[in-house]
């Protein structure tokens, strides 16, 4: 028996799909999902179930083209993690939070940013706000507290409401003679 592992990038078999009009099927939507690319860890933890459920004596030997992933890095400032939340977020959380998800975080004493590394199987992470929907994740959406939006007009006294207004005045004070206003488009 031969059990050939391969990794394909998610993004690219998505972008054949789109481009080439292909249906789609439940192997599609798996391989689509993304995967871990570390496939001598996934060939050795089938080998180990197969081996311990079983007679089966495995005598190993591969052969690798092997591509070397980097992963991906990523630069969040607090300050915006907080204020795309809406309440503040204590720094350790952040850091405890993105560690149980597997995350590798180098914490930068200036500016209150984080380096985050992305692991290789979370191809879905590409910038802040990726990171920023998995706190809210983990913390839960109604853990959150909500806040009423703050609007703020400022004074519209420009010349064209000048204008207007003029013209409304006109038109309230014809009215209160008797005429009637009639318009037309």
């Amino acid at each position: 028996v031969v059990f050939e592992a391969t990794y394909v990038n998610p993004e690219e078999i998505s972008e054949a799909v789109f481009h080439n009009h292909l249906e789609t099927d439940e192997s599609f939507y798996r391989s689509s999902r993304g995967s871990e690319p570390d496939l001598e860890l996934g060939m050795s933890v089938l080998l180990k179930e197969i081996e311990s459920s079983s007679d089966i004596y495995f005598y190993s030997e591969t052969v690798q083209n092997k591509i070397d992933f980097e992963k991906k890095t990523i630069s969040i400032n607090l300050d915006n993690v907080s204020a795309k939340i809406g309440q503040s977020i204590d720094k350790n959380k952040i850091v405890e939070i993105l560690k149980l998800l597997n995350f590798s975080v180098q914490v930068t004493p200036e500016q209150n940013n984080l380096i985050v590394k992305v692991p290789l199987f979370r191809h879905d992470i590409a910038n802040e706000a990726d990171i920023i929907e998995e706190f809210v994740r983990i913390i839960g959406i109604d853990n959150i507290i909500s806040k009423p939006i703050i609007l703020e007009e400022k004074r519209n006294n420009n010349a064209i409401y000048r204008q207007y207004r003029l013209e409304r005045t006109l038109a309230t004070a014809a009215a209160s003679a008797g005429l009637s206003e009639s318009l037309h488009f």
